[in-house]
């Protein structure tokens, strides 16, 4: 059941640009909200005249409505301060307008997918990952920097090579 819901959730964050979680974490998600919903409905039969219970499903239909079901990677919220996730993970500043509205009004909607951001997208994250896995494959001479790549001696081979020097002269 959750598995039919997620496919389409997923596509329409996808097709907005946005990264989303893992898809066992949406159906997680998709199972607790659906578990809260059948919890609910459980003792409909014997309850549906009782004022309290009824007062429950609105409340529950009125949640529904207004809670956002966010399963974007980054919750950051404030504009004001820099996002502090990772790059892969970061939404798109063309993007985060229309995120925070989601999240606020839902005024906005998608549009149609602009091919050439999102294959911008594509080969920055590409490059992250290439940068990231060259990182990882560190060789014993040299240590890389995996926020930055650079190849950087280490302190050790600092001193070899400054005695190697002295030798010289």
């Amino acid at each position: 059941m959750s598995a039919i819901v997620a496919a389409p959730v997923e596509s329409n964050w996808k097709k907005a640009s946005i990264p989303i979680v893992s898809h066992t974490r949406v159906l997680e998600m998709i199972g607790t909200y659906h578990d809260s919903y059948r919890r609910l409905l459980k003792p409909f039969k014997e309850r549906q005249n009782n004022n309290s219970y009824r007062n429950k499903l609105k409340e529950f239909a009125k949640r529904s409505k207004n809670n956002f079901f966010d399963i974007a990677v980054c919750k950051c919220k404030s504009k004001l301060c820099p996002c502090q996730c990772l790059l892969k993970h970061k939404v798109q500043l063309e993007e985060q307008n229309f995120l925070e509205d989601q999240r606020t009004l839902r005024m906005m909607c998608i549009g149609k997918v602009d091919v050439n951001t999102s294959r911008k997208r594509e080969n920055k994250m590409q490059i992250w990952s290439f940068r990231q896995s060259r990182c990882r494959n560190s060789y014993s001479k040299f240590t890389r920097c995996w926020l930055c790549c650079r190849t950087k001696y280490n302190k050790f081979n600092r001193s070899k090579q400054a005695e190697k020097r002295k030798k010289k002269k």
